[in-house]
């Protein structure tokens, strides 16, 4: 499935160039890109399936030889050419009809966007105009275009010059004041004024706040459970403001993805900005930022996994069936997705877990490449403009990463280091191995010691998580108690605190690098070859896979030698054998 999903990314990402016929003269036109694009996704094609072509007939060649039978080796030819057509044709066929699907769904996402109401007045720079829009995430501080908060709308319909027109295009509302005081899941009456962004195709609505704009006005109160959920946030919120500096700018980032500083509750308070020095809030987001650890602050994957394992331990404790542990383990993953702050790592997560849900329901095992490729195909096609997104890409990429690599590096690191030890750091290069070419797209500089970074706050960053959540959930119905499980989480943040002030103070910390795709792309090959040369050395010291034998090859590890004197000196002295 991972070809599908790729060839989906392809044709989701450049379908709206192909669309686009208002490239400046200095531009590459959009025909001569998308002839690049299939030239170079047909060539990888060919490459990818001659490759596999000629190791499928290495292989069967091989055998023949080896049992010295020439008629036999010429059978194993013709099979291994057939096989490999086989697999290759029908491939080749499933990623067109991938691409091409999401190219037509991008693009009739940008036809349908470039013809919305929303889109012709902000494109015509109208005045300034009246619109009914559903506040669709929580408000979030923020200083840019003047303002003090943004939150994301679906704009319902937009009055302008007498006349109303019915829209459903998606904005980011910027606001100040009352403006911060919307409710997520509420319908209101906004007036100001629409323009487009000025690096993306994205709306911005900048409501007025002069005396003669009017107030919002409330069209339609937020359902019953979305006011729920906005209660049990601002009480989040709200208790966390009783911690420590580091606490209240931490632990709501862990939790629920947003620091202290920038969230905001549906009261339009700021509780965490209130009592928290800028300066050093922006200190702290930069020393994590250079250390490598701003991940930490994101609901992702991670989130999702310890929700599901506490789940599946507890249900299988009451020996449930299978079905009711899957539909236990969706209905958990639901309300938290719905919980935190809205990402595309979030939906991406909240995808990938209720794929899962689904295996378990059909008592088969987990294959993350396999929901990670699914859960690509999906939103790409509902939402093709994710193909464009930083967040999305960092997120995929980390989890293609983990579920290639971590396996293999970890039972190289096991030789020379301690089982945790090798995981976490298995894990964490492993994610950083693809995610780093796009992080070098958005800022070039090369995070040099993030490695021992991640590995020094693994310890803690589970415990904190955990404490984080249950205060969450507790935080509507026993502040008190939710008080002390956050002030836990906070113990984990000050470690996390103090680390990321250590190394992202550090000199060499980061590393300036070459911008653009030429410094990514150097990188991604330079990654490409180190991991052909990891796994040529291993095969050379006798380290590769034998499929004739039977068990696990033996790896002498540095601390066997020290257990076994250990041992032997206490059978020498009489204290016992272990």
């Amino acid at each position: 499935m991972m070809p599908l999903a790729c060839a989906a990314w392809v044709g989701a990402l450049s379908a709206p160039r192909i669309l686009d016929a208002s490239t400046a003269p200095t531009e590459m036109p959009p025909v001569v890109f998308a002839a690049i694009v299939v030239v170079v996704v047909l060539l990888v094609t060919v490459l990818v399936a001659r490759v596999l072509f000629d190791t499928v007939l290495f292989t069967r060649c091989a055998a023949a030889r080896h049992r010295s039978t020439v008629g036999k080796g010429h059978a194993a030819f013709v099979g291994g050419a057939t096989a490999s057509l086989r697999w290759c044709l029908p491939m080749l066929l499933l990623m067109l009809v991938a691409g091409g699907a999401a190219a037509l769904s991008a693009i009739a996402d940008e036809t349908v966007s470039r013809g919305d109401a929303a889109s012709v007045a902000a494109s015509e720079r109208a005045g300034r105009v009246e619109i009914v829009a559903e506040v669709l995430s929580p408000a979030v501080s923020c200083t840019f275009r003047g303002s003090d908060c943004m939150m994301s709308i679906r704009i319902r319909s937009l009055r302008s010059a007498g006349s109303a027109t019915p829209s459903s295009a998606e904005a980011t509302l910027f606001a100040s004041g009352p403006g911060c005081m919307l409710q997520s899941g509420a319908v209101y009456r906004l007036t100001g004024k629409l323009s487009h962004s000025s690096y993306s195709k994205e709306l911005w609505f900048t409501l007025a706040v002069d005396d003669r704009a009017p107030a919002p006005r409330l069209v339609v109160q937020a359902p019953g459970w979305k006011r729920a959920i906005t209660l049990m946030q601002r009480r989040f919120l709200a208790v966390t403001a009783r911690l420590g500096e580091q606490g209240r700018v931490l632990v709501p980032g862990l939790t629920l993805g947003v620091l202290g500083q920038e969230a905001i509750d549906g009261g339009g308070a700021m509780p965490g900005a209130a009592i928290v020095d800028p300066a050093y809030a922006e200190g702290i987001k930069e020393d994590f930022r250079r250390s490598g650890i701003i991940h930490l602050m994101v609901v992702s994957g991670g989130h999702f996994l310890l929700l599901e394992s506490a789940v599946i331990s507890m249900a299988r404790t009451l020996r449930m069936h299978r079905v009711l542990i899957a539909c236990a383990t969706a209905i958990a993953s639901l309300a938290l997705g719905l919980c935190v702050y809205p990402s595309a790592a979030v939906d991406r997560a909240l995808a990938m877990s209720l794929l899962g849900a689904c295996s378990l329901m059909l008592g088969r095992p987990r294959q993350p490449i396999s929901q990670l490729s699914w859960a690509v195909i999906v939103m790409l096609l509902l939402h093709p403009r994710l193909a464009h997104s930083y967040g999305f890409a960092l997120s995929c990429a980390a989890v293609l990463g983990i579920a290639l690599w971590s396996g293999p590096t970890t039972k190289m690191l096991h030789a020379m280091l301690p089982a945790p030890i090798a995981k976490a750091l298995a894990v964490t290069i492993s994610a950083q191995l693809l995610t780093l070419p796009i992080q070098l797209l958005i800022d070039p500089k090369l995070p040099l010691l993030s490695v021992p970074a991640n590995l020094l706050v693994t310890p803690v960053v589970s415990a904190a998580t955990v404490c984080g959540l249950l205060s969450l959930a507790l935080a509507w119905c026993a502040p008190q108690l939710s008080y002390h499980l956050a002030w836990l989480a906070s113990c984990g943040t000050s470690l996390m605190e103090d680390c990321a002030t250590w190394i992202g103070n550090s000199p060499y910390a980061m590393l300036p690098w070459v911008q653009g795709w030429v410094g990514a792309l150097s990188v991604f090959l330079m990654e490409m070859l180190l991991l052909v040369a990891c796994s040529v050395a291993r095969r050379m010291r006798g380290g590769g896979d034998d499929p004739g034998a039977d068990g696990v090859p033996y790896q002498p590890r540095r601390l066997d030698a020290l257990r076994f004197w250990w041992r032997e000196s206490k059978e020498m002295f009489g204290l016992g054998g272990d």
